[in-house]
This record gives C-alpha cells, sequence and structure tokens, in this order.
C-alpha cells in the first residue's frame, strides 16, 4: 500500500512539473525552431522531451528507464539515461510519467516509448502506443 502510494505520489509530482513547465513557457521567439510533428522519427530523452514539450506535436518517441511502475494506475515513471547513470534509481529530479494499459516493464529497465502528450483531468500525460525493451548503452556514451 504504501509503495502504491509512493508510486502514485511520484507520478503526480512528475505530471505537475510537466504542467509547469509549459505553463510558464512564453511565445517561441523567431529562433525557436519549428514543432515538430508525427513524421519525426527521432528518439528523444525524457529531459529533452519534458524541457521543450511544446515542441512536439502528435507522436513521438521517447527513451528512458524505468523508475516507478503503478499496475493499478496503468502509469510508469521514465528518467532520462543520462540521469539514471548519473543518479540511479533515487534522487532523480526528473520523472515522466507514462500512461501504459499493456505489460508493464520491470524497474531498472530501459525502454523506448512511442506515443503522445495528451490531456486527462485537466493534467499532461504521455500516452504509449508502444512500449519495448533496449538495452542502456554503456557509460560515457
Amino acid at each position: 500500500m504504501k509503495k502504491t502510494l509512493l508510486i502514485a505520489g511520484l507520478t503526480v509530482f512528475a505530471a505537475t512539473i510537466l504542467v509547469s513547465q509549459i505553463q510558464t513557457n512564453s511565445a517561441p521567439s523567431a529562433k525557436t525552431p519549428p514543432a515538430e510533428s508525427a513524421k519525426t522519427n527521432a528518439v528523444l530523452g525524457v529531459e529533452n522531451f519534458m524541457k521543450n514539450v511544446e515542441r512536439y506535436r502528435g507522436n513521438v518517441r521517447v527513451e528512458g528507464v524505468v523508475v516507478a511502475v503503478s499496475v493499478t494506475n496503468q502509469t510508469l515513471g521514465l528518467i532520462d539515461m543520462r540521469e539514471f547513470q548519473t543518479c540511479g534509481l533515487e534522487g532523480c529530479a526528473l520523472s515522466l510519467p507514462v500512461r501504459w494499459t499493456g505489460t508493464m516493464p520491470a524497474i531498472g529497465q530501459a525502454v523506448r516509448t512511442d506515443g503522445q502528450v495528451q490531456e486527462a483531468k485537466g493534467k499532461l500525460v504521455f500516452v504509449a502506443r508502444t512500449v519495448e525493451k533496449i538495452e542502456l548503452p554503456k557509460k560515457g556514451k
């Protein structure tokens, strides 16, 4: 029960950060590249995606390491791979909440997700269409 509450709390906290980041960003300047679309095949890290979420519309690919799982809430939390290599699974500052209805990956597993940001109950959440396990890159890469 305590673990579920902790995971739910972390998910709500991460979603709040994501919404706050979106609301505090001003209108894009002339130097800002155009918004990415569903046609983009680039794979983004969690940190880059969350800091620039307003630039990515439609389907995107995000890679990260699973830091939290809630089967009950059908959510998992992802952290950036570089952050995982620096701080491990605990004490990481930025976690992306991901809604996923399939089989949950294990905590500590690196994954690539395809999906998009959607609004649910007034909050933004990344809704995954696919979650596939990948290998963690070697440290220093």
